[in-house]
């Protein structure tokens, strides 16, 4: 593997059924990051895949950590760590005072559907701390870095006014909760997520991240009718919590994108798996450009013999196989070639192209 030249643009879409990464090149050497995971070496998967093709991690020039899912942050202290000029960025909804005495007292509850990303944000705050420096809280239409004199602008479309307060309140609960042992909801994780968009040389990267539409219109609604004002239509399209029928948004696809539009996903394989059958025909209608880091199959419980599955049966623990093929979709353009199509190309066994998938 070889990196983009200066004036290439690249974003690189990493998953392998559970976790996601995106890692953007804006052009001159500089590099954007959004959510990690942890590769079969237990490195976050962006520092190998820099690290692979020759760029320092000095370039990294922003971080993003779109919510606190447990597929989103693996690694992430480790991240954060090794990126020592890059803006850490978070939702604003974190930034609170109630919530972080929370993280701080949290501990692991059997069942609980994110107690390790609780550990891994607890771990980013205080490495980001460690440094003397601040995160930089998201909220809609607030930027992240670079800007409109320079040769890209990274900017938040959410969490909303309306967002956050759902969040917010949703803390006492979980507060009581976790005092008294019980499982804590993780029901709003999603209203927080941050979509963002990277605008650069007269074309727009949309960045779905896991937003949702819910009810009372929020998620995408409001990013549609609010933060996205009249920026116009984006050439490339990470598609919101793994394409998934919930993350889908009618007016987004006719007034926000280019027909066409190039568009990945990594899918979610945990439980219920996404996307289905049914938002890989969905998303084949609507582009015939569109791709997937790995096939969206839920994993198989593993076979023990007899004795063995009776134990584990009698602690109430499901034993699953875990996925270790990790699938890379690469997208390059020249920066000068606005509305040209990328250039792609799939690394490891499982991504493929959803049109033939859904054919």
């Amino acid at each position: 593997m070889s990196p983009p030249a200066a004036d290439e643009i690249e974003v690189s879409i990493f998953g392998r059924g559970i976790g996601e990464s995106c890692v953007i090149h804006v052009g001159d050497g500089r590099w954007i990051i959004i959510d990690c995971m942890l590769s079969e070496n237990e490195e976050p998967v962006p520092v190998e895949y820099l690290s692979k093709i020759g760029v320092s991690l000095s370039d990294v020039e922003a971080v993003l950590l779109t919510h606190w899912h447990d597929d989103h942050i693996g690694g992430s202290a480790c991240l954060v760590e090794q990126t020592p000029n890059a803006c850490v960025a978070m939702p604003l909804v974190l930034n609170n005072d109630e919530f972080l005495g929370f993280l701080e007292l949290a501990h692991p509850v059997e069942g609980e559907s994110f107690k390790s990303g609780i550990s891994e944000l607890r771990d980013v705050l205080r490495a980001v701390k460690s440094r003397g420096d601040a995160p930089r809280w998201c909220e809609a239409e607030r930027r992240i870095s670079g800007g409109p004199a320079d040769i890209y602008e990274f900017e938040a479309l959410s969490p909303s006014d309306k967002q956050i307060s759902v969040f917010l309140s949703a803390i006492p609960d979980w507060v009581e909760k976790q005092a008294a042992g019980a499982r804590l909801s993780g029901s709003y994780r999603n209203d927080t997520s941050v979509a963002s968009v990277i605008s650069l040389s007269g074309a727009m990267l949309l960045m779905g991240a896991d937003l949702e539409n819910k009810s009372g219109g929020k998620g995408w609604p409001e990013v549609h009718e609010g933060s996205w004002k009249s920026r116009g239509q984006a050439e490339f399209f990470k598609l919101p919590h793994h394409g998934s029928a919930t993350g889908h948004y009618g007016p987004v696809w006719n007034d926000m994108l280019i027909d066409d539009v190039f568009s990945a996903l990594a899918p979610f394989n945990k439980g219920k798996k996404l996307p289905s059958s049914a938002d890989l025909n969905r998303i084949a209608n609507l582009t015939s450009n569109a791709y997937a880091t790995s096939l969206p199959e839920s994993r198989k419980k593993l076979k023990r013999p007899a004795l063995v599955e009776s134990i584990i049966h009698q602690k109430g623990v499901e034993l699953l196989a875990e996925w270790t093929d990790l699938g890379q979709l690469r997208f390059r353009r020249p920066k000068a070639a606005v509305g040209q199509a990328w250039e792609v190309e799939l690394f490891g066994s499982a991504p493929f192209k959803i049109e033939s998938a859904a054919a």
